[in-house]
């Protein structure tokens, strides 16, 4: 739906990234993200994300019960960052 991106330094093919997500907002049908990309302890790129649940006709829907219990849990949870590695 939306993303604003703040990239403040570059990454490079071999570099090993973590990126993290936290849940800002729930809302009806859509999440409100914010994203930190960091290289060790430095800060690549901060993002502000809001991204929308859709049917298979492509509007919006509620989002599911079950997801947002999942989603509700992980917004309170200790989650570490993943790790994105350069593939072999």
């Amino acid at each position: 739906r939306q993303v604003s991106a703040d990239f403040r330094l570059p990454a490079r093919l071999d570099d090993l990234l973590s990126v993290e997500t936290r849940i800002v907002e729930i809302g009806g049908a859509r999440l409100r993200l914010d994203q930190r990309i960091r290289r060790d302890d430095t800060l690549l790129a901060a993002l502000d994300m809001v991204i929308a649940c859709v049917g298979e006709d492509g509007r919006p829907r509620r989002i599911p019960p079950a997801l947002r219990v999942v989603l509700a849990a992980a917004d309170h949870s200790s989650v570490p960052p993943s790790i994105v590695a350069k593939t072999p």
